[in-house]
């Protein structure tokens, strides 16, 4: 097992029809590109068929609406041996975190603890001696 931080872990979901900046760059860009290569199997085959599923489940009609971040993602991919601790310093996006993190994977068994806090100074302060932690070296 193994604990995966994310020291600004943002809203976690994005929707690219809010930002109309995001729907001419980033992940539309790379999502069509693929399509016109025909390759399969792969990273990023996995990762846009992640994409996929979850803006089928949110009903966004077949297209990219939503864009999974790096917390989303963790979530979808962790084992239910593994832990997650994500920081959001913004009480805001921190809210929103926690409703989007619901969305991606209602079901999913990992240990998650969503923390609005300053990650760096939990992380040097001495609070990484959390439970998640106990018995693992950080290093």
């Amino acid at each position: 097992p193994f604990t995966y931080v994310d020291t600004h872990a943002g809203r976690g979901v994005y929707d690219l029809e809010a930002d109309a900046a995001s729907k001419e760059i980033g992940i539309l860009q790379v999502a069509e590109a693929w399509a016109s290569t025909g390759a399969s199997s792969t990273p990023i085959s996995e990762y846009l068929t992640a994409l996929k599923d979850f803006n089928k489940r949110s009903k966004s009609a077949g297209s990219l609406r939503h864009y999974l971040g790096s917390p989303a993602l963790a979530q979808l991919w962790l084992r239910p041996q593994d832990d997650a601790v994500l920081f959001e310093i913004s009480q805001e996006s921190c809210a929103e975190l926690e409703r989007n993190i619901g969305l991606v994977h209602p079901t999913s068994s990992s240990r998650l603890e969503i923390r609005q806090d300053n990650s760096y100074w939990w992380l040097l302060h001495g609070k990484i001696k959390h439970t998640m932690f106990e018995g693992r070296e950080i290093g």
